[in-house]
């Protein structure tokens, strides 16, 4: 499902929409390219539901501006999914504090994710030590993009 370019006035829309992609859902490629507003008010919601989620293989994420915390969030609530085999955040407002959660999702024993694309974020040498470490403790991923 591409639901790129989005555009709502009332954010609890997209709240409300996010909790239906939860277990009962059966999308395996959800894509949400620069919705506006912005992911940040909803997007812990598509973690919990993306969490309870066993299904879906793809998600893109790019060209959104996420706030800190939430971004945060988003990541300890998507620890539970073990489904998601390709990741793009490119260009999402991702930092070396996102990094740190980020990377406690990556370190899972038995995740699939493949193939991560974290380019055209504000990823320091600091948030950039953060991903080595967790990625020395990764088996599955096989393609990753930081430029």
């Amino acid at each position: 499902m591409d639901f790129s370019e989005c555009i709502d006035d009332n954010r609890n829309n997209f709240q409300t929409f996010f909790h239906k992609f939860d277990a009962n859902c059966n999308v395996r490629f959800l894509t949400l390219d620069n919705m506006t507003p912005d992911l940040s008010n909803c997007i812990e919601a598509l973690g919990i539901a993306l969490g309870k989620n066993k299904i879906i293989e793809v998600l893109n994420m790019r060209s959104n501006r996420i706030k800190i915390v939430q971004y945060g969030q988003f990541w300890k609530l998507l620890c539970k999914n073990k489904s998601l085999k390709k990741i793009n955040i490119q260009k999402t407002e991702c930092n070396d504090n996102v990094m740190a959660a980020l990377g406690e999702y990556l370190e899972q024993p038995d995740l699939n994710l493949v193939d991560l694309d974290l380019s055209r974020n504000s990823i320091s040498d600091v948030g950039t030590k953060t991903l080595c470490e967790s990625l020395a403790r990764n088996k599955s991923i096989k393609i990753l993009n930081i430029e």
